[in-house]
């Protein structure tokens, strides 16, 4: 962990190592595991995504595939990515020979094209920052590690950090939402879960934008799940523990701050 943050020739290189040892060990369940390597791994990670020192927000559209990154692809190291993001429109220098209009001309050009590519970039960007987030499953099963209290704190924390980017916030929060159907397996470990989600909506305008996202009919969904589920302990079992009904309390209270937001009830009574 110190080694990573001596910034030497050789940091990617250990950066990269860790980031490949984590990927071989966030889906093993032994304890002994998850508290030496994943934990350790899980806290590097969330350093990388919430910085303590203040850095001046980058000026380029230019990004990286992860996935190129850890196979050691060279236009996806850090060097190519930093001349490429260096890249600037080089100014022209007149002299008494040249045509200024053939200069203009050509000052133009590399203008715009650099405007166009840089536009590109950014569509590009934006789109593989969308798939890349709603597909990573490793999330899911640290947020509801069993045996690890500290490796769900690390979780939810590097999804804070995250969130903490307005423009990724929609996509944080629908990832967080599809995680929901958890709750009826994780129990009590669906904790740390559930405080990040109700911080992540306390503003009203995140309620409003998950329940056009659809977010009621699934809360009534699971409910009536976790209903059924009961009903069945019910007729089969002779006691019933309070932890199986936690799921059917806290779906319960997200669906109560949902319908506190008067847009809310008015607007979608008929998926309540």
């Amino acid at each position: 962990m110190a080694m990573l943050n001596v910034r030497d020739n050789l940091w990617q290189l250990r950066l990269r190592a860790a980031m490949q040892l984590f990927q071989r060990v966030v889906k093993l369940k032994s304890p002994a595991v998850v508290e030496n390597v994943t934990l350790p791994c899980m806290n590097m990670l969330k350093k990388l995504v919430s910085p303590n020192v203040k850095t001046e927000a980058p000026t380029s559209n230019v990004s990286v595939e992860a996935k190129k990154w850890l196979s050691s692809d060279p236009n996806h190291q850090f060097d190519a990515w930093s001349k490429r993001s260096r890249h600037v429109v080089a100014p022209v220098e007149t002299s008494a020979e040249s045509n200024k209009a053939m200069v203009r001309e050509k000052y133009l050009q590399e203008k715009y094209v650099a405007k166009w590519r840089n536009a590109i970039l950014r569509k590009k960007k934006q789109e593989s920052s969308k798939v890349s987030l709603s597909r990573q499953s490793f999330l899911r099963s640290l947020v509801f590690c069993p045996s690890s209290r500290s490796v769900r704190q690390a979780a939810c924390a590097v999804l804070t950090s995250l969130a903490r980017n307005t423009s990724r916030k929609p996509q944080v929060l629908d990832l967080l939402t599809s995680y929901l159907n958890e709750l009826g397996t994780a129990g009590e470990a669906a904790f740390e879960f559930l405080s990040l989600y109700q911080e992540q909506i306390r503003p009203k305008q995140w309620r409003v934008y998950l329940a056009a996202r659809g977010v009621l009919p699934l809360l009534g969904s699971l409910i009536q799940k976790e209903i059924s589920k009961l009903s069945a302990l019910e007729d089969t079992t002779l006691n019933l523990h309070l932890q199986q009904g936690y799921a059917l309390k806290e779906l319960t209270e997200l669906l109560s701050e949902m319908v506190q937001v008067s847009y809310v009830r008015q607007h979608y009574k008929s998926n309540l």
